[in-house]
């Protein structure tokens, strides 16, 4: 689920069709006194210079849908997940607007990997990203980071929503996962939480804290999730 970058991470750039534009009324005022076959033909091209400018910039957008997803999951890529905690970081500096960051790890994946091979890794993987999928809101941005790894950014959301979601997540990953096979197989999921503070001015402080939840949330046996807090998970 690709999520809008913040617009200043944007190239800034005169759009291709406003040149078009200009062109086209350029090469009409010309033909204007040409026969009317020379102004059929001059239609003709700036017809044919407008479908090759949409059709570049229709290969241009799936390039770039492609560069920031991951290929097996459909989510955010690492790359694009960055970008987005960057920019939301900046905005809530700016502004002094909560967010939250998860980060997601899924316990128990390595074993279906090494008893039933890593097409059935895909499937779970695939599914998991479903299943985390259902329980987001419109606006966050889930990402599959690498491996089985995901990350999560929870946009102007309170601690008490960020918990909720985690235990939603728990809840839901937690559930048996059928494989094409017949198999059914179960996998858990460990998440750590670290919501915004006026002091934090970089994403490597905010993702460390997140680490050092995600470390606590693993050694817990039952609440798999914990929340960032002060100087201590």
């Amino acid at each position: 689920m690709l999520s809008d970058v913040h617009p200043a991470n944007e190239p800034q750039s005169e759009p291709a069709f406003d040149a078009l534009a200009r062109l086209s009324a350029l090469a009409l005022s010309a033909s204007a006194h040409q026969p009317p076959a020379a102004q059929a033909q001059a239609q003709r091209d700036l017809q044919t210079l407008e479908q090759a400018l949409q059709e570049s910039e229709r290969r241009g957008q799936r390039l770039q849908t492609l560069a920031l997803s991951d290929a097996l999951t459909g989510l955010s890529n690492r790359v694009h997940f960055e970008r987005a905690l960057t920019a939301e970081l900046g905005h809530a500096m700016r502004m002094d607007h909560p967010f939250t960051l998860l980060l997601l790890d899924l316990d128990g994946f390595k074993a279906i990997n090494d008893g039933f091979g890593h097409a059935a890794g895909d499937e779970v993987l695939r599914e998991v990203s479903q299943r985390i999928t259902q329980q987001m809101r419109l606006g966050d941005v889930l990402a599959r980071l690498g491996g089985d790894e995901f990350g999560i950014v929870m946009r102007d959301g309170s601690d008490d929503a960020a918990k909720a979601l985690a235990r939603r997540i728990v809840k839901a990953v937690s559930q048996p996962i059928t494989l094409g096979s017949g198999d059914e197989v179960g996998v858990g999921v460990s998440i750590g939480l670290a919501a915004y503070a006026n002091h934090i001015t970089s994403v490597r402080t905010l993702m460390g804290h997140a680490d050092q939840a995600l470390y606590q949330a693993k050694k817990q046996n039952e609440r798999r999730w914990k929340m960032f807090v002060g100087m201590r998970a």
